[in-house]
């Protein structure tokens, strides 16, 4: 059975920040930043298609997957190599990194949900 070219790089690249065994700066600037951004890409793609194809019931979990759940998965590897990989050099390095993910995960996430402003996270919980 072939395998698409790079995917399993991908992979293996992919098991390696989860497990917290990878650099932190390309943990956090490569897996983090750069790829929220492509997942984000791809999960709009992938979103348009399902709804072209199956509706608004298969694009909404197909959005999420990609937009909400790499940035958690991303957040959790660099969380994972701050601790097991800590910069010699500039040794506050792992808790900038943290610092980091506590900011940009919430804003990431309530991006790709929709969410532009504190108003309206505190009306949906007004709401409830």
């Amino acid at each position: 059975m072939h395998s698409i070219p790079g995917l399993s790089r991908l992979a293996e690249a992919l098991s390696r920040l989860w497990r917290g065994q990878m650099p932190l700066a390309r943990a956090f600037w490569l897996y983090f930043i750069v790829g929220y951004f492509v997942f984000r890409i791809l999960g709009a793609i992938v979103s348009w298609t399902a709804y072209n194809l199956a509706g608004r019931e298969a694009a909404i979990p197909a959005a999420l997957v990609f937009m909400v759940g790499y940035p958690i998965f991303a957040a959790i590897g660099v969380w994972r190599c701050a601790n097991a990989h800590p910069f010699d050099r500039w040794p506050t390095a792992a808790a900038a990194a943290k610092i980091g993910i506590v900011f940009f995960l919430p804003a990431m996430i309530a991006s790709s949900l929709g969410v532009r402003s504190l108003d309206q996270v505190l009306h949906v919980f007004a709401a409830a």
